[in-house]
């Protein structure tokens, strides 16, 4: 139950953020401000707080888990993206491309990070890296082409570039270096990269408060029934199966806290990705914009829930 009230408090805490961007984005802040931040979060304070999370002792047991973390999160996307696959193959072209992305990615580093980080410290962080290796692998090659429908896909070759381009997957193989020959940054450097990721909370929800002012009115939003059933599925069908196979599978040997966090970052609401880039690839945006926005403020309701779910799955 102390963790259930631990995530209670985070989640609220996060949200009376997102509440204050909300109010934000209504009143000082443009949607293009929100975008500038949102750049600033991806590529900077989130490598930061990645890279940060290594910065710790080494120790066989937590590379271990770490690799675990990888095979946990290969296997959740596996069983995410065969799922939807099979569910809406018959979604009419205008919002297949959303509904199977939003059901397959979810917000796992906006919202993922400072909940597991609040939750778990930065050993939570550390091994959630390994769900975020899986995440960018797959949100820049499957998820682009889940958008890019019958356009002319990239090269597989300028699709892994960007891969290892994002910042993301930069910080984690930065970090796993300097883990493993136990590299660490000089005093100064680590109280300023200290304070850079304290900025990921606090920035992050902002940037998904004013988001979701500019997704059209919450009236609208809540009254779209569809984004309900794909938002269901994105923070309840999904985890719920992710846990029932690692269950079946014994956690494919996990402990509990790499199993806790990789299940609290499967249960997070969809990604920010996708409303980006159903605007570059003109797929109904307004309709990406109300499903990210509605699974976020449903996560308020599920992602306690699924922590508690994870947490009894772990006592039996």
């Amino acid at each position: 139950m102390e963790l259930v009230t631990v995530c209670v408090k985070q989640i609220a805490v996060m949200f009376i953020l997102i509440a204050a961007g909300y109010v934000c984005g209504k009143t000082i802040l443009s949607q293009e401000t929100g975008r500038q931040l949102s750049k600033l979060v991806l590529n900077v304070v989130n490598p930061m707080l990645i890279f940060m999370s290594y910065q710790m002792d080494y120790d066989a047991k937590l590379l271990k888990n770490l690799l675990l973390s990888v095979l946990l999160g290969a296997v959740s996307f596996a069983a995410a993206i065969l799922l939807s696959e099979l569910m809406f193959k018959k979604s009419s072209p205008g919002i297949r491309a959303a509904d199977k992305f939003f059901a397959v990615y979810s917000n796992c580093a906006f919202m993922g990070i400072p909940l597991i980080n609040g939750l778990f410290g930065s050993e939570g962080v550390f091994y959630l890296t390994g769900y975020l290796t899986c995440f960018n692998i797959l949100v820049w090659t499957h998820g682009v082409m889940l958008f890019q429908g019958g356009e002319e896909k990239e090269s597989i070759g300028k699709t892994a570039l960007k891969v290892i381009k994002s910042p993301s997957v930069i910080a984690i193989i930065a970090g796993v270096i300097c883990f493993v020959l136990q590299i660490r940054l000089p005093g100064l450097l680590t109280e300023a990269a200290d304070y850079i990721s304290g900025m990921h909370t606090p920035l992050a929800m902002i940037v998904a408060g004013v988001t979701i002012a500019g997704s059209g009115r919450i009236s609208d939003m809540l009254k779209n029934g569809r984004a309900y059933y794909i938002s269901i599925v994105r923070l309840i069908l999904m985890p719920l199966i992710f846990v029932l196979l690692c269950r079946v599978c014994g956690y494919f040997g996990a402990s509990e806290i790499v199993f806790m966090a990789i299940t609290a970052a499967a249960a997070c609401p969809g990604a920010a990705m996708g409303v980006m880039y159903a605007v570059n690839y003109d797929k109904n945006p307004v309709y990406a914009s109300n499903i990210f926005a509605l699974s976020t403020i449903l996560s308020a309701v599920t992602l306690p829930l699924s922590v508690t779910l994870c947490g009894l799955i772990c006592s039996v």
